[in-house]
């Protein structure tokens, strides 16, 4: 049953409790609820958190449901799969259980986390390879991140999947039974406009873009966001953008701060404030196989990775007494 129909559910079970009065105790904008309710609004991840705890009272329980997040840009050289590794890794540090996805048939992800031989991709006959990649120690909880593997023979795919019916639903069908083991899935695609990142796309609950502050990445911005307009309007499936984020950032760089002032007129509130900046830290820690909270807990560009999570976690609405400072994170 689906986290929709569930809500349906307490309502029917419930005919003395109001809709509005839900939304109300849930601190959602007044007849969000009711919307969605008859079809009329997206249930987000944002919304379902907030009503998690509020149907607890009421000794409801929706259940357990991951976030699905794809990280996608056009334009390649963005920083996709460090970040899709870094973010992963500042989550797993915040106590949640993650699952990291290699989509792109260069496997990246897959060599940056210490796997180079014998890998398969998720299509593959015998089934997607899971992988662990480490253990986290999130206080007193101990917290995986895994990774499903991805291999060269994933590039062909696209041709053998073209024609069927369900060619756009692979992706999310695949992932569907770890949707109820992991908190997030992150998801690193390829770049370019080809098929595979739409399929990404219509499994994931939301899309973050990363850009450098120059201007042939911010070029790719668009395309990625024409993108989830054509989901919108030809697959009725609506994928809210979360944030568009900057990597590789330089100050002392006159191009750079034109291009970061652009990126802030064009985007506004889809800009995430969190910037992350040029550090050598993260090209070591890619050569060890390292994310880059395992490489080096004090660099710049580890602060800024779990800062940039935890303003993640702020607009999916998250428990915020779950989420530590990235102070206290970083520091143990």
């Amino acid at each position: 049953m689906s986290q929709l129909a569930k809500i349906k559910q307490f309502f029917e079970e419930r005919e003395a409790i109001s809709v509005s009065a839900i939304e109300k105790e849930a601190k959602l904008s007044k007849g969000r609820l009711r919307k969605i309710l008859i079809g009329e609004g997206a249930m987000t991840p944002l919304v379902i958190n907030r009503l998690r705890p509020v149907l607890e009272n009421y000794g409801f329980s929706l259940g357990f449901r991951s976030t699905t997040i794809s990280f996608y840009n056009y334009k390649g050289g963005v920083g996709k799969t460090t970040s899709v590794l870094s973010i992963g890794a500042c989550l797993a540090k915040l106590g949640y259980k993650v699952l990291l996805v290699d989509f792109d048939g260069q496997a990246n992800l897959t060599r940056s986390c210490g796997f180079t031989s014998r890998t398969r991709d998720i299509f593959a006959e015998e089934g997607p390879q899971v992988e662990n990649y480490r253990i986290v120690q999130s206080g007193s909880l101990k917290r995986r991140i895994d990774l499903i593997t991805s291999d060269i023979a994933l590039h062909e795919r696209e041709k053998d999947f073209g024609n069927r019916m369900d060619y756009y639903e692979l992706l999310d069908k695949k992932l569907q039974k770890f949707k109820d083991e992991y908190d997030f899935i992150l998801i690193d695609n390829c770049p370019g406009i080809n098929d595979f990142p739409k399929l990404s796309i219509m499994a994931s609950d939301y899309v973050m873009i990363p850009t450098q502050a120059e201007w042939d990445s911010i070029a790719g911005i668009p395309a990625a966001k024409e993108l989830l307009e054509v989901f919108k309007e030809e697959k009725n499936r609506t994928v809210p953008l979360l944030g568009v984020f900057v990597t590789m950032y330089s100050n002392n760089q006159v191009a750079q701060e034109i291009s970061l002032e652009e990126l802030q007129n064009a985007h506004g509130d889809n800009l995430m404030k969190t910037i992350i900046p040029r550090n050598t830290a993260i090209q070591q820690a890619r050569l060890t196989n390292k994310d880059i909270l395992r490489y080096s807990r004090a660099s710049d560009a580890t602060k800024a990775y779990m800062e940039l999570t935890e303003e993640m976690l702020r607009k999916l609405g998250f428990d915020k007494d779950k989420t530590k400072t990235a102070k206290a994170a970083t520091a143990k």
